[in-house]
């Protein structure tokens, strides 16, 4: 084998090299973007469900708070009432 058909070999060689890890970066990028994009759907889905999981107990919240609410505007009526009925007028003050 001379020289030339050596380098031949080489130069061949070595391209065949390049093409293989061109082909497995190629073959990689494929299999992640698929990856990535399983990944953000399943994120997707999870975030789906937390919001819908923290909407229902923020609408359970504010539910009970707005009975709460109600519930202290109404006593608060009845001890206005009871203050008024123990408050002498000013007509009985002046006698």
């Amino acid at each position: 084998m001379s020289n030339g058909q050596l380098d031949r070999a080489l130069q061949i060689a070595i391209f065949a090299a390049i093409g293989g890890l061109y082909w497995q970066v190629f073959a990689m990028n494929n299999r992640l973007t698929t990856q990535i994009a399983d990944v953000d759907s399943r994120l997707s889905a999870q975030i789906t469900e937390v919001d819908l999981r923290l909407s229902a107990q923020i609408a359970e919240v504010d539910a009970r708070l707005s009975a709460a609410i109600a519930e202290l505007s109404e006593r608060l009526g009845r001890v206005e009432t009871h203050i008024l009925y123990l408050t002498p007028n000013s007509e009985d003050t002046l006698r």
